[in-house]
This record gives C-alpha cells, sequence and structure tokens, in this order.
C-alpha cells in the first residue's frame, strides 16, 4: 500500500507541475495580449516578445520592454550594416554625405540611445530616460528626408528604405507600455 500511495503522489505531483507549465505559458499570453493590445501595434507587439527565446522576460511589462529595446537594437545595427555595401557601389558625394552623416550616425545614435535604456525598475525616471532619447528614434525619417532634399530622382536605396518602414515600431511599442506604467495613458504624461 505504501508504494501505491508513493506512486500517486509522484504522479499528482507531475500533473501539478504540468499544470503550472501550462498555466503560466497561458497567463504570459494573457499579459502579453493584454500589454500589446493596451500599448498600441498589438500584432506586432505580440510577434516580437513570443519571439524571443527569454521566457524570464515574458511575464512582465519590464521584460517587454527589454525584450522590445534589444529587437529594435538589432534592427538597427542591421540596417546600419548595410550602408558600406550601399557606399561601394556608389560615387556621387551627395549620396555619400546622406548616407554616412544622416543615416549611419543617426542609426548609432539610435543604438546607444536604445541601449541607455534601463526597465528593471519603470517609473518616472524610465519615463523621462525615454523621452529625453526618443528623438534619436527619428532617425529614419532624417536618413529619407537626406535623400529628398538631393537632386531630381535621387532616392534613398530601396534596401534602406524597407527596414527604415520598420525600425520605429518597437520604441513605439516601448514607449506605449512605459508611457501606460507611468501616466495611465498610452499618450504623453
Amino acid at each position: 500500500m505504501g508504494t501505491k500511495v508513493v506512486f500517486l503522489l509522484i504522479v499528482a505531483l507531475i500533473i501539478q507541475a504540468n499544470n503550472k507549465a501550462y498555466g503560466d505559458k497561458v497567463d504570459n499570453d494573457d499579459l502579453i495580449s493584454k500589454w500589446c493590445s493596451r500599448a498600441g501595434l498589438k500584432e506586432l507587439c505580440v510577434k516580437l516578445i513570443e519571439a524571443d527565446p527569454r521566457k524570464e522576460l515574458k511575464s512582465s511589462p519590464n521584460g517587454f520592454c527589454e525584450i522590445l529595446r534589444d529587437k529594435a537594437v538589432k534592427d538597427y545595427v542591421a540596417t546600419n550594416s548595410r550602408i558600406p555595401d550601399i557606399l561601394k557601389r556608389t560615387t556621387d558625394p551627395f549620396v555619400r554625405r546622406c548616407l554616412i552623416d544622416e543615416c549611419s550616425e543617426g542609426y548609432i545614435q539610435a543604438i546607444d540611445n536604445l541601449k541607455s535604456l534601463d526597465f528593471s525598475v519603470i517609473n518616472r525616471e524610465t519615463y523621462y530616460n525615454l523621452t529625453r532619447v526618443s528623438y534619436g528614434f527619428n532617425n529614419p525619417d532624417f536618413c529619407e528626408h537626406c535623400f529628398k532634399e538631393g537632386p531630381p530622382g535621387l532616392s534613398i536605396p530601396p534596401e534602406l528604405a524597407s527596414d527604415n518602414r520598420n525600425l520605429e515600431n518597437a520604441p513605439i511599442i516601448i514607449a506605449g507600455i512605459v508611457n501606460l506604467m507611468v501616466c495611465g495613458t498610452t499618450a504623453a504624461c
């Protein structure tokens, strides 16, 4: 009889552990969906957070912001890494100036700004730091604007244009989450 009790106890513990693990997944999915729907760009927000392998960051808005920040940094780095190849294909001084002075410098500034953000505690200080560095998230627009100011017919290289359309998404979601936590609304405090 003692063996049956021990066996049943072990089975009960295994079932409880499985239910707990499944319950955490459901709770995290609900939390991710809730925050993403409130912060904006819900489908993209959920997709980016769920794609990240770091499970420990998927249980709080602080972790969501870390995931989104790290994704944004990777995207800016990847976009900036395209510039040397584009520079090799052009001798036009105006294009080179745009690529180096506006695009690359802007991407580097955005990377540094994002890396400076700490989301371990989200409070007014986090909000102010995010506000202070957020102008750098518009740098893809400055890059595109530089090409528009050039000679007629000049346009941003297509590989940068497609990347630029997506670079601001993760920072926009981060701002929405931080604003919700600090201000109670996605609008600025």
